[in-house]
């Protein structure tokens, strides 16, 4: 099979501060723990060009763009900032990906914890107008993207939004104000919702899977073996003296989505480890876990489209590269 050596990109960048956020240093994104909400677009399209343009030199064949803000969406106009891209830029746009032999995949991150990129409507789920402006959002994207194999639906960290939670090193400097993570029957309905709309559009969905880690119950009679899981390691990978890899809940969930079927897409990026890319691919060849459904690999940078950024974001897709070809030797 040929499997998937996907890369992550950023086109908006609000899934993290909603406009409730306080400006801490003058509007300045490098990665997703500095800055405050953008009214403005952020992405830089020099910069975006120059990375699309070299993804097909590190053996990059799919591409799956973060959408949020960053589209002048027809359905829904009052969600797009100042300098997003029109319907007809992102059009040619993914024709050109196309003809650089990359297939483009859509993202649109309905986690409770990163859909600040809705404005209001983030804080109206549950609510008959939520429902309608995920429908229409998932229609028109799908219709943009000419009926995508995939649709990426997010649904990460929302377990970060719990109070009780102690806040990580890098969750310090913003926050979403004023919300709660939704109870697990409600996680369950807004999926299922969620996956509905996807499917309808002739598309596959694909989440974040880390819901797992505090609610592992259910999945297997909630969850659809329609819907690829991917499981995101972005920590330095050290086998223990035990036997076990640190933070031992995410080796636990991979393994879990492995004995349960499901098609899987591993994340990978170096934004706190260089070598964790190459460690997490080789992790699933040692474990055993290379079978028809694990569907491939995944990069993702967690960084803003900004030249700032341009050496790190081409540094994630080379490290990719250098695990596809470990991979390939090992698994001819």
């Amino acid at each position: 099979m040929e499997r998937i050596w996907s890369y992550t990109i950023q086109l908006g960048f609000n899934m993290w501060r909603d406009e409730t956020s306080k400006p801490e240093n003058g509007g300045e994104f490098q990665c997703l723990s500095t800055g405050h909400y953008q009214y403005e677009m952020l992405t830089d399209r020099e910069t975006w060009r120059r990375v699309v343009d070299q993804l097909p030199s590190f053996g990059i064949n799919m591409l799956v763009i973060d959408l949020g803000e960053g589209v002048q969406y027809k359905s829904h106009p009052e969600l797009a900032v100042a300098g997003a891209w029109t319907r007809e830029e992102l059009r040619e746009e993914l024709a050109r990906i196309r003809a650089l032999g990359i297939e483009p995949i859509p993202m649109l991150n309905f986690s409770s914890y990163h859909d600040a990129w809705m404005r209001e409507y983030s804080r109206m789920k549950g609510t008959e107008t939520y429902h309608r402006v995920v429908k229409d959002l998932i229609d028109e994207v799908s219709t943009l993207f000419d009926r995508p194999r995939f649709f990426h639906l997010g649904m990460n960290e929302e377990h970060l939004l719990d109070p009780e939670r102690p806040r990580l090193w890098w969750q310090n400097s913003y926050t979403r104000e004023g919300l709660m993570p939704r109870e697990p029957e409600v996680w369950w309905r807004d999926l299922s919702y969620y996956i509905s709309c996807v499917e309808a559009n002739g598309a596959r969905p694909w989440i974040y899977g880390d819901y797992y880690y505090d609610h592992p119950e259910g999945w297997e009679e909630r969850l659809p073996k329609s819907c690829v899981i991917s499981h995101c390691w972005f920590e330095r990978i050290i086998l223990q003296p035990d036997g076990t890899y640190p933070p031992r809940r995410t080796y636990e969930a991979c393994k879990a989505a492995y004995d349960m079927g499901y098609d899987q897409i591993p994340v990978g990026s170096d934004w706190t480890s260089q070598p964790n890319i190459g460690q997490f691919v080789y992790l699933y060849m040692e474990k055993g876990y290379v079978n028809e459904h694990l569907l491939g690999f995944n990069a993702c940078p967690m960084q803003a489209t900004v030249d700032v950024n341009l050496y790190s974001l081409l540094n994630n897709a080379h490290r990719l590269h250098m695990a596809r070809e470990m991979f390939e030797e090992a698994n001819p």
